[in-house]
């Protein structure tokens, strides 16, 4: 991890100084660099600076971050072949590479006629100056978890947008399913490709981690698989046997020793605000470090994105531009009978126009109304989500997403909306992979679009019965619970009595702008919360519970 603010100028002098003030403002606050010093750079005629503070090269294979001369700077962080971000300051420009997927958040601002740059969007608004938050991005965050422009919480701070490849031209060429497995073994050799850190696999009873296990199996690359959890609960027992058949070690992601989400949220949702500003929630909180560790820092291959090739938007839909967008928000916001999101009026609006606006967009492209809420997976969920999470963990570890790449998005997109809604890509290509791994426990056999309502339909049904029966068998909700073990308590019940005094405590937090008060307050109150409004009650302690 390289934290860093570049800037430079054609107007003023740019002052290493000022960028030096900001960055140690935010390393009061960030734990992370116990063995590191900032630094600072500035060219010879002024126009350009830079303040950084980095990992050393001992954690992270014996890489240095930073290469500088008199006239220039040369910043990178992340992993080269996956996530990353470089910037480059001269007396003549300021450049800026990312990740063509949008995987690696970069973020700039403009204060006096200064253009800073950096992977923080906390450490320029240390820079601005402008504690005010945008609303479209707060009412964002509170309905659906994350910001849906990419951009921070803070006013005056907005993301660089990418230029990635164009989806649309991509979609249902067709699937070779063979030449999608090769493919992704060769991406993933690619990305566990660096000397002298451990590789790691993340897998779970799902299907993507499945895919990239079995790609990390014929790479020729040591790797370890582990799994969040305790035994007994699904991804455990599955991710256990998996990595069995895959024949490499298996262990349980350990407790952070320097806290925890449950037993300290405020300072959760404070690192949280510090690392990401208020792109990503508490809600997706759980694994976020708290502290340091130890090197070699690891490189984890996640699943994500695979998502992109099995319709995770499946319910939403329409023939029309109002039928898309209001089925969108729909299921961004979790909005069901009986159950609305937290917004009032005027925060429904601001998400609403952001997503009527994004599907205009598209299909003015040329989308077919099938393939648009695909494509919302992958536009506006994957970047805007699955980046600002991937950067709150980056100070202990980087991810990778081998699926989540340019050569894999046209093997994602190959088959038509109905092949990808059947989850026929991870069917066929894993098949191909490891037909051991595909007769595991929890695969599957693609299915029809009645089938899968029918299965939906079960599941709604087993879900509702088994909530009655514990709701009049077991009161108030409990943690999970493990076969042969007693039912722990449920730290979140004191998380919730914090959270509601909290919010009654703020009654001036602009987040009310946005935030519908008597709904907020019936939910905080409520005796149960189903797991949906569970997210929307973390979502608001994401917004109240940092000091600022």
């Amino acid at each position: 991890m390289n934290l860093f603010v570049a800037g430079w100028s054609d107007a003023r002098p740019v002052e290493a100084g000022v960028a030096m003030r900001a960055l140690g403002q935010l390393l009061a606050r960030l734990p992370f660099f116990p063995e590191s010093a900032p630094q600072q750079w500035s060219s010879s005629g002024r126009r350009a600076a830079a303040a950084w503070i980095a990992h050393p090269p001992e954690k992270i294979g014996g890489h240095e971050y930073a290469m500088q001369a008199r006239d220039w700077i040369y910043l990178w962080s992340g992993h080269r072949g996956s996530r990353f971000v470089e910037v480059g300051a001269t007396e003549q420009a300021l450049h800026v590479d990312q990740s063509p997927m949008g995987s690696y958040p970069v973020y700039e601002a403009v204060v006096d006629d200064i253009r800073w740059v950096s992977n923080n969007p906390t450490l320029l608004r240390e820079l601005t100056g402008d504690r005010g938050i945008d609303e479209s991005v707060a009412a964002s965050l509170l309905a659906g978890g994350w910001s849906l422009s990419g951009d921070p919480l803070w006013r005056g701070v907005r993301r660089i947008p990418t230029a990635g490849p164009d989806p649309i031209p991509l979609i249902g060429r067709g699937l070779d399913a063979l030449e999608a497995a090769a493919e992704l073994v060769d991406v993933t050799r690619a990305l566990m490709d660096w000397p002298g850190r451990p590789n790691v696999v993340p897998v779970t009873a799902g299907r993507d981690s499945r895919l990239v296990l079995a790609a990390a199996t014929k790479t020729g690359i040591a790797f370890e698989a582990n799994t969040g959890g305790r035994p007994g609960e699904l991804d455990v027992d599955v991710g256990r046997q998996l990595a069995e058949i895959a024949g490499v070690e298996h262990w349980l992601i350990p407790d952070d020793p320097h806290g925890s989400l449950h037993a300290d949220w405020r300072r959760a949702a404070e690192l949280l605000e510090l690392t990401t500003g208020g792109t990503a929630s508490l809600a997706d909180a759980v694994g976020f470090p708290h502290g340091p560790r130890k090197g070699p820092l690891p490189l984890w291959h996640s699943g994500q994105g695979g998502e992109i090739a099995r319709s995770y938007y499946a319910r939403a839909g329409g023939r029309t531009r109002g039928q898309l967008a209001d089925s969108l928000y729909t299921v961004f916001a979790m909005r069901r009978p009986g159950r609305r999101e937290p917004l009032n009026d005027h925060g429904e609006a601001l998400v609403r126009d952001q997503i009527t606006a994004w599907v205009d967009q598209v299909l003015q492209a040329g989308a077919s109304p099938a393939d648009v809420p695909d494509l919302f997976y992958l536009q506006k969920r994957m970047g805007t989500w699955a980046g600002p999470t991937h950067g709150a963990v980056e100070y202990v570890r980087d991810t990778t997403s081998p699926l989540w790449h340019e050569r894999m998005l046209p093997h994602l997109l190959a088959l038509p909306a109905a092949d990808r809604a059947a989850e026929r890509f991870h069917h066929e290509v894993l098949n191909e992979l490891s037909p051991e791994l595909a007769g595991a426990p929890g695969w599957f056999k693609p299915t029809t679009k009645l089938e899968r309502r029918a299965a939906r339909a079960q599941s709604l049904t087993r879900k509702a019965i088994t909530e009655a029966r514990r709701r009049t068998r077991r009161g108030p909700r409990q943690g999970t619970p493990v076969p042969g073990q007693p039912t722990p308590p449920d730290p979140f019940d004191t998380v919730r009595a914090e959270l509601r005094q909290a919010v009654a405590d703020q009654p001036q937090h602009a987040a009310w702008n946005v935030l519908d008060r008597s709904r907020a307050e019936a939910l905080l109150g409520a005796p149960d919360l189903d797991d949906a409004q569970r997210y929307y009650a973390w979502r608001i302690a994401t917004l109240f519970g940092s000091p600022r």
